[in-house]
C-alpha cells in the first residue's frame, strides 16, 4: 500500500486498526496509529488531520458513525487490504 499522503496514513491507520478488531476510532486512536508508521509520519499530518477526516468522510472513504468517531467501510477496508496485498515488497 503506497503512502505519500496525509490522507494516505489516515486510511492505513484506520485499516490497521480495523485489523486490531476495533470497529470505531477516534481521532485520538487514529492519530496514534499514525506516529507508528515512523517512516510515514510527518508533524505537519497532526496539524492537518481534522481537514483530512473530513476531506475522507466527504469522499466517501471514511465513515463518521458519531460525531468525531470513525470507521472503515465494509468495501474501503476490503479495497484497502487488496491494495496491501498487491503492494511491492519493500
Amino acid at each position: 500500500m503506497s503512502v505519500k499522503s496525509g490522507p494516505d496514513l489516515v486510511l492505513a491507520a484506520c485499516l490497521r486498526l480495523a485489523k486490531q478488531g476495533k470497529r470505531e476510532y477516534g481521532r485520538k486512536d487514529i492519530h496514534g496509529a499514525m506516529k507508528e508508521a515512523t517512516g510515514y509520519y510527518k508533524t505537519s499530518f497532526q496539524a492537518n488531520l481534522s481537514q483530512s477526516l473530513t476531506n475522507l468522510v466527504k469522499q466517501g472513504d471514511l465513515l463518521e458513525v458519531k460525531k468525531e468517531i470513525y470507521a472503515l467501510s465494509v468495501q474501503k477496508q476490503k479495497d484497502l487490504e487488496g491494495r496491501l496485498v498487491s503492494a511491492p515488497k519493500t
